[in-house]
């Protein structure tokens, strides 16, 4: 190492700090020596330097990663056609993933990371506090399970999230491995999923009772006008795109003139994923003789966050 210049007091000391890197397991000497130069003439120059023996230990074998199986959110359905992870809009989500030790020798503790990219972002933010991993030995796992780290709050697919083991923290010099690894290109993996909600749309054409002919209804008489509303959610997602109760609004142009004559919003109960069930405007209106036009519309007060919203009226 270069020499050092300072200015020692007499009957003082002054401490050196120097830093080196080793790249070889062994045995090794460091010798330190004041006055390198002989600039000062000393009482004694036979006790200028010291020197220590110590051992560097071999780097441990050690391969930190993630599973690729073993990444999931919760709370989630299992898309049957694509094997995709989905989820509902609106939910709180939380990641988990399992690292593992590949290679011969006890990992030491370590960090592990939660990434999220959203739909359409061209970066990965960091979501919650790195977990901490314990040391693991070859072969063996822990799970690390970040609770509630993001609701779900962009619609689409694909929504990315990655993993990441061994990592620095946060406010260590980038692209620092705090742990020397055999292999530490695959400390990271990533999955994507997809955030869905409701899609209510009308699943049959209106009907209107009033002893009805096919043609339409008999002038003079009450008339009832329903639709068949139906939540186009696949089943798989169960209760977790339910269609909370809502409103249904009919409107009724009467001589079909480009006005809306009468109108209602009639309640309409929820609707199960995959399921459907009448919207019903009773009595709505004593029909007279002449073309008319009547339009439902789902969801008319807008009170449920759904996938698409332009099916939805008829």
């Amino acid at each position: 190492s270069n020499p050092q210049p300072l200015s020692v007091s007499a009957n003082s000391s002054v401490n050196l700090i120097y830093q080196w890197s080793f790249y070889s397991a062994g045995t090794h000497k460091v010798k330190i020596c004041a006055d390198n130069s002989s600039l000062v003439l000393e009482s004694d120059e036979n006790n200028n330097c010291a020197e220590k023996i110590f051992t560097v230990a071999p780097t441990p074998n050690v391969d930190l990663t993630v599973l690729p199986s073993s990444l999931s959110i919760n709370p989630f359905w299992l898309n049957p056609s694509s094997q995709s992870l989905e989820t509902a809009y609106g939910s709180s989500i939380s990641f988990s993933g399992t690292v593992t030790n590949l290679d011969s020798d006890t990992a030491p503790a370590s960090l592990t990371r939660l990434l999220l990219r959203e739909k359409g972002a061209a970066t990965y933010t960091l979501l919650s506090p790195d977990a901490s991993t314990g040391p693991l030995t070859v072969n063996a796992t822990e799970t690390e399970t970040w609770s509630n780290a993001w609701v779900a709050n962009t619609f689409g697919w694909p929504q990315h999230f990655k993993i990441c083991a061994d990592v620095a923290p946060t406010n260590a010099s980038p692209n620092t491995d705090p742990i020397i690894e055999t292999n530490s290109g695959n400390n990271c993996v990533e999955k994507t999923f997809g955030v869905y909600g409701p899609d209510l749309t009308i699943s049959s054409p209106l009907h209107l009772t009033a002893r009805t002919t096919p043609e339409g209804s008999l002038a003079g008489r009450p008339t009832t006008f329903k639709v068949l509303a139906f939540n186009m959610a696949p089943p798989e997602a169960g209760t977790l795109l339910a269609a909370s109760p809502t409103s249904t609004r009919f409107r009724l142009d009467v001589d079909d003139n480009g006005s809306w004559d009468v109108e209602a919003l009639v309640d309409t109960a929820a609707i199960g994923s995959g399921q459907s069930i009448y919207a019903e405007w009773p009595n709505a209106w004593t029909s007279t003789v002449g073309k008319h036009t009547i339009e439902a519309c789902l969801d008319a007060t807008n009170v449920i966050a759904e996938f698409s919203s332009i099916s939805g009226s008829q």
